[in-house]
């Protein structure tokens, strides 16, 4: 890992643990601007529970190929690509073309959003990436709330995007909306690349990322990923490694009515399983690494219980609010290391 990756990881992770036992290790100015901010987070958290509601809302499942919800994903991403621009952002969408599917089909691949705060070369420049698509969801599969109404029990927030990962693009923007609010200086420049095809394996995803490699990505110092899971529901953690996860699906056609099969095994032998490739954002993040030759770092936000893919999917109230002064305490630390 670059030294200065490891100094970041350190700092995030000593920022994440004392955020847990409610303190701050920053100068006094730093501590000052923190608190206006954690403060200000705090005040306006049924604001960023709400923005998060009409998030959910949108019906962006991105794995079932059909035109309405194509069409859902790209207000999902125009609703995004506006929050930042309201912000003060740059912002552009990227035209990522058609996608042809076997039946004959041809649907719009939603567009990719890169958004820009600040330039300012004396600044180190952290680019957040995260995706607003969706897996598939409805109450009959099993949900005990309407997948797409944003619905708070003790404390729990359900729906579908919640964790994964409307909810931590959002904590990341929050924290941003907090220094505008407060006319603050962003400590660091700011970007946001936003997909909507990620849980259809990232259509298009590469091809943006090597055509933006030596412009928008040039002056990128860190990636940061937030698509992953603390330990449990207040432990904090930086996810470093997985091991993946491994999907089969085993369809059995009878040739007459009245045979019978029995599938007794299925076994694979002599492989060994790829560390990097495989589960949730390693493939991304493998992406970002061998086209850009960037440094990713995974900074989680959602608990383990939370279920990415879950009939029950939530974010904890906790999880979201405090997370997003976690992210702008990141930012402080950040600017800190490059003094």
């Amino acid at each position: 890992m670059d030294p200065k990756l490891r100094r970041m990881a350190a700092s995030a992770f000593a920022l994440l643990l004392l955020l847990e036992g409610g303190m701050f290790s920053s100068p006094e100015s730093r501590l000052d601007l923190l608190d206006q901010v954690a403060r200000y987070i705090e005040a306006h958290q049924e604001e960023f529970v709400q923005t998060l509601r009409d998030w959910v809302a949108v019906e962006s499942d991105s794995v079932q190929p059909v035109p309405r919800l194509r069409q859902e994903i790209c207000r999902m991403m125009d609703m995004a690509a506006d929050k930042l621009r309201r912000l003060g952002a740059s912002v552009d969408t990227v035209d990522m073309g058609t996608q042809q599917l076997p039946d004959g089909q041809s649907l719009p691949i939603p567009p990719i959003i890169l958004a820009e705060l600040g330039n300012d070369p004396q600044k180190p420049t952290v680019c957040f990436y995260g995706h607003l698509d969706v897996q598939p969801a409805a109450k009959e599969d099993g949900w005990l709330t309407e997948p797409y109404t944003l619905t708070e029990v003790d404390g729990k927030l359900y729906g579908r995007g919640a964790t994964d990962n409307k909810g931590p693009v959002l904590a990341w923007i929050n924290a941003v909306s907090a220094f505008v609010a407060l006319e603050q200086d962003l400590p660091v420049n700011v970007k946001f690349f936003l997909e909507g095809m990620e849980e259809a394996g990232s259509i298009a995803l590469e091809a943006a990322l090597r055509r933006e490699k030596d412009r928008f990505f040039s002056s990128v110092d860190y990636i940061v990923i937030s698509d992953n899971l603390w330990l449990s529901r207040r432990k904090p953690a930086l996810t470093y490694g997985t091991r993946g996860n491994s999907y089969f699906t085993v369809e059995v056609t009878l040739s007459l009515p009245a045979s019978r099969s029995s599938l007794s095994c299925l076994s694979v032998f002599g492989t060994e399983p790829d560390m990097i490739r495989d589960g949730s954002t390693i493939p991304v993040a493998k992406m970002f690494q061998d086209v850009l030759q960037k440094s990713v770092m995974m900074l989680p936000l959602g608990a383990v219980d939370d279920g990415e893919h879950s009939q029950n999917e939530k974010i904890n109230r906790w999880n979201y609010i405090e997370g997003s002064k976690v992210f702008a305490a990141f930012f402080l630390e950040l600017a800190k290391l490059h003094e």
